[in-house]
């Protein structure tokens, strides 16, 4: 017997799960303490999960896209999340950290990430600390 397609069973097949991350490097470190910084937060936050960021940053502010190119159950992408969100969180010269909730990257409903974080607004955000 033939299977029929249904849209929604090809939905949750085909999940590629991500969320959008902003955060700010200490601005008074120099410049190449900054990238050092950034290089550190992809090999041990996005590359020791097998994830991958997809951004953009300019005087130490940072905001992109962190996905699995794995299709990864709402499970796995929560455990996948907080690993990325704690290592931000407890790195000390990394400020205003921002989450927001995890989608699908190919069938979500919104055009665009500006569009998501305007309607959402942050989660598992914490103040800025003052570094001196």
């Amino acid at each position: 017997m033939h299977d029929s397609f249904s849209f929604e069973d090809e939905y949750h097949r085909s999940r590629e799960l991500g969320f959008e991350v902003s955060f700010q490097i200490c601005k008074t470190l120099r410049p190449e303490h900054q990238k050092r910084v950034y290089c550190e937060f992809v090999e041990e936050a996005i590359e020791a999960n097998c994830l991958s960021f997809a951004g953009a940053g300019s005087d130490g502010q940072w905001i992109g896209v962190v996905y699995s190119s794995a299709k990864a159950d709402s499970e796995a992408a929560r455990f996948q999340k907080a690993a990325v969100v704690d290592w931000l969180n407890r790195h000390p010269f990394v400020t205003k950290v921002c989450a927001n909730s995890s989608f699908n990257l190919w069938y979500d409903d919104e055009s665009s990430l500006k569009t998501r974080s305007e309607r959402e607004g942050p989660q598992n955000a914490r103040p800025d600390r003052t570094r001196t």
